[in-house]
């Protein structure tokens, strides 16, 4: 182990100043805010609190009391993973509008058939009009009532003709449910749009639950292009009770031609004395979230990445953490480098870790500056 120290004292001119200590920067680990749950001082793996103080002995102290806790920057790994399998459903439900896009076109595909047979349904009529007409020369006395009864029947088969080419155009389907159960109301609105010469099918959708508890109101919207091959999805949904209120807002593009498909999500969550705000993107093995938490005693700010590939894998995570005690800032790169720089009242931090073993720290009290640099 290779270590190197540097202490500074204050010294007059002229004369030996007085021998000056050299001060110590301690860090331990564990699973509690207080310290005590699984107190370690090699292992930080896994332990979502990180505790530090510094003495002039060179030797760290086993008790947590003496240890000033924050929490680790290890808890953000469970909320990336949290956010991958968000990230997979989202892919799983695009994969599903896929199918129901397929479905759709085969639906709308019947109703231009349905409009097809319409047109020579109409073209039957007409023929059977043409016939009336040349009988009618034949017959004096009913030329003209067999002329007139002619026109008409052309006249309808153009209004038919005309008809059947807007059937052939767009299909709009709109449906409207209201449900009352006991404690309990739902409404619900959709409407559906096919458009066969575009190749594509619109659906628009929104809901509202109440109940004793809570209020859920939710907006959707799905555009699938058939001839494109692409399908847009977004959503926005609000919940409301009596202790918080949560929003939502997603969109997903799924490009069945490239297999590409790319999620944006952002949610806000609103309790008494703390705001939450997270959002996220995936596309295709990478995930990017950015987290931010405001409460009346700090303030946190989160931005990390995940690549999940055979390739690429790994994470970045950086943090920003501000309450009254100070600011503590981490930065860790996909080889888990990492370096963090605490900064209190009365003291400044930083220390860097490499995953190739080597170490440094910079220490400074006011009237003393500590260096150290070392290989594990």
């Amino acid at each position: 182990m290779i270590q190197e120290q540097i202490s500074l004292v204050k010294v007059r001119n002229g004369e030996d100043g007085e021998n000056g200590l050299t001060s110590y920067v301690h860090v331990a680990w564990a699973n509690s805010s207080d310290g005590r749950k699984d107190f370690s001082l090699t292992e930080s793996l896994g332990k979502k609190y990180e505790g530090t103080y510094t003495d002039f002995t060179e030797g760290a102290s086993t008790d947590p009391s003496k240890y000033k806790w924050i929490e680790s920057a290890n808890v953000f790994r469970e909320e990336i993973d949290e956010a991958k399998q968000a990230g997979y459903e989202a892919n799983d439900k695009a994969y599903q509008a896929t199918i129901d896009a397929e479905e759709a076109k085969k639906n709308a595909n019947s109703a231009v058939s349905k409009s097809e047979e319409a047109s020579t349904n109409a073209g039957f009529a007409k023929d059977t009009a043409e016939e009336a007409k040349k009988s009618a020369t034949n017959a004096s006395n009913v030329a003209n009532t067999a002329k007139e009864s002619a026109d008409q029947a052309i006249t309808s088969a153009k209004e038919s003709l005309e008809k059947s080419a807007e059937n052939e155009k767009t299909i709009v389907d709109v449906n409207k449910t209201i449900d009352t159960v006991q404690g309990e109301l739902s409404s619900k609105v959709n409407q559906t749009d096919y458009d066969e010469l575009k190749g594509t099918v619109s659906e628009q959708g929104t809901s509202i639950e109440q109940n004793a508890k809570d209020i859920k109101l939710k907006a959707s919207s799905e555009d699938i292009d058939t001839i494109q091959e692409t399908v847009k999805t977004h959503g926005t949904e609000i919940s409301q009770n009596a202790k918080a209120i949560k929003t939502k807002a997603e969109q997903s593009n799924v490009d069945n031609v490239s297999g590409e498909v790319e999620t944006l999500s952002t949610t806000v969550e609103q309790q008494a004395g703390k705001i939450e705000t997270v959002s996220s993107k995936t596309d295709g093995n990478t995930t990017a979230i950015g987290k931010i938490e405001s409460s009346y005693d700090g303030l946190k700010s989160t931005v990390s990445e995940v690549k999940d590939d055979v390739k690429t894998a790994g994470s970045k995570i950086s943090t920003l953490e501000q309450n009254l005690s100070g600011f503590k800032t981490t930065v860790q790169n996909d080889k888990a480098d990492k370096t963090t720089v605490t900064q209190l009242a009365d003291q400044w931090q930083q220390t860097t870790d490499l995953v190739d073993g080597h170490a440094s720290q910079i220490s400074s009290l006011g009237d003393n500056i500590n260096l150290r640099v070392k290989k594990k």
